[in-house]
Formats: structure tokens, C-alpha cells, sequence
């Protein structure tokens, strides 16, 4: 019996917020990404080994670690732009 076991990585895009780059200087809009890594059997998601979130510049590309708490103020602040 052949069992296949693996990793999945996905990126999502949580919010699109508008500030100065603290890197390249320009204001442009910042991506608040959220990566996962999943243990998959048979290329089903069993369950998430890891998460992280990050913001990247679309100007520069930098990307910057964030907190649960940071990326819930940006989803706070992208819907109250709607």
C-alpha cells in the first residue's frame, strides 16, 4: 500500500491597506498576506502545520512579519474604507 504524504504552502491576501513603505518611501499599497503550510495525504489538507502573516509593499516587495492583532486592525480599517 502506497501512502502519499506532503506539504501544501498557500498565500492568501486578508487586506490591502494604503501607508508609507517604511523601506522605499513611496505610499502605496501594502498586502496583508497569510501564509500557510499543510500536511496533505493523497494532495488533501489534513490540517495547518504552521501560519504567518506578513505585509508586502507592491512598490519595493519588502515584506514586513505581522501579529494576529496587526492583521485585525488592518481588516478593521480596510472595511471601514468600503
Amino acid at each position: 500500500m502506497i501512502l502519499l504524504f506532503g506539504t501544501r504552502a498557500t498565500v492568501t491576501v486578508l487586506a490591502t491597506v494604503w501607508f508609507v513603505c517604511h523601506f522605499c518611501g513611496f505610499d502605496a499599497a501594502q498586502k496583508v498576506i497569510e501564509r500557510r503550510n499543510r500536511l496533505t495525504l493523497f494532495w488533501i489538507p489534513l490540517f495547518t502545520l504552521s501560519r504567518s502573516f506578513a505585509n508586502v509593499c507592491s512598490n519595493c516587495g519588502r515584506e514586513v512579519p505581522l501579529t494576529r492583532e496587526q492583521v485585525a486592525n488592518a481588516e478593521r480599517w480596510e472595511a471601514s474604507q468600503r
